[in-house]
This record gives structure tokens, C-alpha cells and sequence, in this order.
């Protein structure tokens, strides 16, 4: 492998303005991720090589279904457009987990644009951008890739991928076939027997075929199809409704498109005709009947912890809140390359704030709290500080909590690969991203021995453990409310902020080339992905976790090794 053109200038990219123009003539910044960062990742799918831009993370949001989101300067996945060959068929259903389920055996490049002058692309791309421009056919080749690899070295995550086109003697047609098979095992970080991450296993197969119809007009058509299967939880190998939680989505996914393009003689005009559609099924399920010999904790209870937040203008005080932010920051990013090495670094420096208090989560009412700050109050450890008088909806009440500080987002992020190719079969790769800290909120039900400090706060007799309020009625504070001929109890909320530390994700690669034939090489690889297991260390216990409570890299320490057989 040898590195030419770093700086890539002269490029020609389209998600500046839905144009073929020249980078550097571009009329907004547009950043390129292309199969070399891919290949020097092992990145098999686009949420694992989409980091290694400046101004861009990926995160995972849920512990069981292992829903992942990018983030562009700090705004969350719903304001970014994702489009294929430029184009908006990636629909909001599809987007929600389509980032694992598009491989980059498909992808040439990916364009991303920060900022609103990616608006030209709809009402989605607030933040910005992210074009994926899939593969043309240009040579006659085939080629197939296995990656065994084993998450936390124990769990395995195999992908097998393959591509084969072919392009007629005279150019005028062209076909391009891809494939992927991808089945990753669940696993369990903290030994509870709940998966931090999710068992997947899914299937791409896709097809690009262009026909040129005269010298000066193409048509071209594209088609994919992904079908995955994604559970996490406990027992997953159980049916969900006998397992204590399970989450498990199963998609079906079929897209297409057909384009049909024209020029005048001199080129300065271009007609294009243009339609696309996808089909969509999803099976999703989500449940449990809670408590099933999980480790570590005594005794059997019932319950989901939730975590909804609220963004409706109003706190639980309906004290009017705006949803108004101010997001500054700078995005730095530098190319260096000598002879046989090249350095790629990117580093984003931000402030994000809101213009208002916004609710991140909520605590149980405490008696008599007039003088009470919340942030620091310690109940007692019988229950007793509590109010026990129920709102008008029957529940517990409860008290907001809020902040500024948008959630999940730390100020200071970036990235770096550094390739070496002392000679020409051997390459060694270093990728890393780092981030730092950020508020995470995390849904806490008080005594139920989930959360680590409700933990140590138990083991502290600081808390009752399996603690419940007795409630009593709104309208009759002396008479206990009656629920199924008994007294209604509730488990208290008592929701945290964490300030999570910061994480260096470093991997590491080494390749080399095999030449069999004058045309056909094999290339044997392996490395590892978070070498120092940056990743998080207080993963919620048993059936009450809170789920969505998950931060920083998306992978602990892992191993892998494979071969890529070209022809």
C-alpha cells in the first residue's frame, strides 16, 4: 500500500452543493472517509469507521438492542441526514439501526458535511450530512474477506464479505455483487448474566449495474437488501416472553433506485431522472417477567427501569423550559505524510449548552421540601423522607431535575490513524478516538440494588434494600390508596447525573500481501480494537438496570484475525 494525494484536494465530491465539483472548490468544507481508514480500522460496517472524522462520534444508545446513533458537532442522530448516492432513501425507520446494517464492502467513500450549510439536503441535516457513495464497477475482480474476531476475547464476532464486477470489453456496461454475513454472540461486561452488548446477526446483498446507452447518456441501477436479527437481555437463546428482560428487532429491509442521466455535447448541461423506493418490516419485541437468577442479588422482583425524557416545553413543576441550545466549538484536522508513513489527526473543541434548564431525569418528592436542594439531599435510609402522598395520577410524585449541559456530549473529542509500510506487502495501522468527559443521566430506582451507588449505598446501610412506598391519597393525604384491595406501593426514583471520564480508544493492525498469481494475492491480517479496554466500568446489575445508561467506545478490548483473497 502506497499513500499518494493525502491531501486529496483535487478530489471531486457531490454533497457540497448536489454537484461533481472539486473539493477545493467546494462552496462548504467536505470531509472524506474512504476504504483505506476502513480497511485500516477493520471496519466492517459504517458505524465502526464513521469516527475517524473530526466533528463526528458514534455511540451506542441501548444496552440490549444495541441501537447506535452518530452525533455531528454534538447533535444528536434525529438532526443528521443519511444518504446513498446522494440520495434520501435511508428513511427515518431505517436509520435507526441502519448504521451496523450497511457494510463498507459496499461503500467507495463516505462525504460528510458539518454544519447548516448541509440544509440543502432537507429538514434533517440541521447538523449535517453523511453521503455514503457505493462502489462502481470498474475492473473485472473478485474478492472475499473473512474477520473472525472475539469481543472482549471471549465472545465471538465472525464477518464474511465478498464483492465480484465485471465491465464489458468496450466500457459501455457494468455489473458490481457484494455480500456480508455477520453474527456477533452477546456479551456480558459485568457478570450479571444481562448482555451490555446484544446478540446480531444479519445479511447484506446488494447489486450496481450501469448501462451506457450512447456516448453522451447512462442508466444505472442500484439494489440492496439487509435482513437482521438483534436481541439482548438475559437467556437469549429462551423465548422473550420466559426470559427475566429481552429486547429483540428483527428488520427486513429491500431499496432500490434507477437513474437515468444526460449531457449535452459541450457538458454544460446534465438531465437526470431519478426514482427510488424501499420496503421496510420490522418485528420487534421488548419484556420480560424480571428477576431470573441473576448474580449477586437476593430474592425476586418484577420491573422494567424506564427513562423517558421529557421534551415538551414544560417540567414537572410546568415551569416553561425552552429547548433552545447554543453550540460553538472549532473542528481541527491535520494530514502529514513521508515516504512510507502517513498520520491523519482530527480534534473537536466545543461548548454546548442549552438556554434553559432541561430536564434530565427526575427524584422522588421529598416532605417538606421548601428548603430542600435535591442535588445533595441523602434520604433516610428507612424511606421515611419520602412522600408518601400520591399525584393525581395515582404515582409517586416526583421533582425534576435539570441542567444546561447537553446530555452525552463532551466538549473535547477526536481521532488519528497512523499507517506504516516499511515495504510494500507489510502495512501496520494505528486508529484511535478519544473522548472526553460528558453527563450521562442514569435512571436509579432507589434500594432496588441495580445501580452501583444505590449498591454501595445498600451495602453502606444507607439505603433499604427492595425498599417500596406506601402510597397515600391525593385528595385524602390520612387514607392509604387502595389498589387491588390492598395498598398501592411504588419503588422511588432517585435519578443521577454522572460526569463519565474520558476514554482513548487505540486499535492496532498489521497486514501482509501475499502475491499467488500475476493477478490474484492473499492478504493475512490480524489486530485489536480499545487495547487499554477504555470502556465503561459501572454497568447497572439484574433486571432494574437502567438500560439506555451507556457511554463512551462501543467495544472493550477485542481480538481478531481474518485473510481478504483477491482476484
Amino acid at each position: 500500500m502506497r499513500f499518494q494525494d493525502n491531501v486529496d484536494i483535487d478530489e471531486v465530491v457531490v454533497s457540497a452543493n448536489r454537484q461533481a465539483t472539486l473539493r477545493r472548490l467546494a462552496p462548504t468544507l467536505v470531509n472524506v472517509v474512504d476504504s483505506k481508514v476502513f480497511e485500516s480500522a477493520n471496519a466492517n460496517n459504517l458505524a465502526q469507521g464513521l469516527v475517524f472524522q473530526p466533528g463526528v462520534r458514534v455511540e451506542n444508545n441501548c444496552q440490549n438492542c444495541g441501537f447506535n446513533q452518530v452525533r455531528i458537532n454534538g447533535l444528536d442522530g434525529r438532526y443528521s441526514q443519511i444518504l446513498i448516492d446522494s440520495r434520501p432513501i435511508m428513511s427515518a425507520l431505517a436509520g435507526v439501526y441502519g448504521l451496523e446494517q450497511i457494510p463498507t464492502n459496499m461503500i467507495d467513500r463516505v462525504e460528510v458535511v458539518r454544519g447548516g450549510g448541509s440544509a440543502l439536503f432537507g429538514s434533517s441535516a440541521i447538523a449535517g450530512v453523511i453521503n455514503i457513495i457505493t462502489k462502481e464497477p470498474t475492473t473485472n475482480s473478485v474478492s472475499f474477506s473473512e474477520s473472525l474476531g472475539a469481543t472482549g476475547f471471549k465472545d465471538i464476532d465472525n464477518n464474511l464479505a465478498f464483492n465480484a464486477s465485471v465491465v464489458s470489453q468496450d466500457g459501455r456496461a457494468g455489473a458490481m455483487l457484494f455480500g456480508q454475513a455477520r453474527y456477533r454472540h452477546e456479551h456480558d461486561i459485568n457478570g450479571d448474566n444481562y448482555s451490555e452488548l446484544g446478540r446480531l446477526d444479519s445479511r447484506a446483498l446488494g447489486f450496481r449495474g450501469y448501462l451506457r446507452l450512447t456516448d453522451l447518456s447512462r442508466l444505472t441501477g442500484e439494489v440492496h437488501t439487509f435482513a437482521e436479527a438483534r436481541r439482548g437481555g438475559d437467556h437469549i437463546d429462551w423465548p422473550e416472553a420466559v426470559a427475566g428482560v429481552a429486547e429483540s428487532i428483527r428488520h427486513s429491509v429491500y431499496s432500490g433506485n434507477i437513474k437515468y442521466d444526460a449531457f449535452s455535447r459541450n457538458y454544460k448541461d446534465h438531465f437526470q431522472l431519478y426514482a427510488s423506493a424501499q420496503h421496510i418490516t420490522r418485528n420487534s419485541y421488548y419484556g420480560g417477567i424480571g428477576e431470573v437468577a441473576a448474580k449477586d442479588k437476593d430474592g425476586s422482583r418484577n420491573g422494567i427501569t424506564y427513562f423517558i425524557r421529557h421534551n415538551y416545553g414544560f417540567d414537572d413543576q410546568k415551569n416553561k423550559v425552552s429547548s433552545g441550545a447554543k453550540v460553538y466549538g472549532v473542528n481541527l484536522e491535520g494530514k502529514l505524510a513521508y515516504h512510507w508513513m502517513s498520520l491523519q489527526a482530527g480534534l473537536t473543541l466545543t461548548s454546548n449548552m442549552y438556554d434553559a434548564e432541561q430536564e434530565w431525569g427526575v427524584r422522588a418528592k421529598i416532605k417538606d421540601d421548601a428548603n430542600i436542594d435535591y442535588k445533595t439531599f441523602v434520604p433516610k435510609a428507612d424511606g421515611s423522607s419520602f412522600d408518601a402522598i400520591a399525584d393525581e395520577n395515582g404515582d409517586a410524585q416526583t421533582v425534576s431535575m435539570t441542567s444546561k449541559h447537553i446530555m452525552r456530549t463532551p466538549s473535547v473529542y477526536g481521532y488519528m490513524t497512523l499507517n506504516l509500510n516499511p515495504i510494500k506487502p507489510l502495512n501496520i495501522s494505528l486508529t484511535g478516538t478519544y473522548t472526553g468527559s460528558m453527563y450521562v443521566p442514569h435512571a436509579v430506582k432507589w434500594g432496588q440494588n441495580s445501580g452501583i451507588n444505590d449498591r454501595n449505598a445498600i451495602a453502606a446501610k444507607l439505603r433499604t434494600e427492595g425498599y417500596e412506598l406506601p402510597l397515600l391519597e391525593n385528595n385524602a393525604p390520612n387514607n392509604p390508596l387502595m389498589e387491588d384491595n390492598k395498598q398501592k406501593k411504588a419503588t422511588p426514583e432517585w435519578n443521577e447525573l454522572i460526569k463519565s471520564k474520558p476514554f482513548f480508544d487505540l486499535g492496532a493492525k498489521v497486514s501482509y500481501d501475499f502475491r499467488i498469481f500475476s493477478k490474484t494475492d492473499i492478504q493475512l491480517f490480524m489486530g485489536v480494537n480499545n487495547i487499554f479496554n477504555a470502556f465503561q466500568d459501572d454497568y447497572d446489575f439484574g433486571p432494574n438496570r437502567d438500560s439506555a445508561y451507556i457511554y463512551g467506545p462501543t467495544m472493550p478490548a477485542s481480538g481478531y484475525v481474518g485473510f481478504k483473497l483477491n482476484l
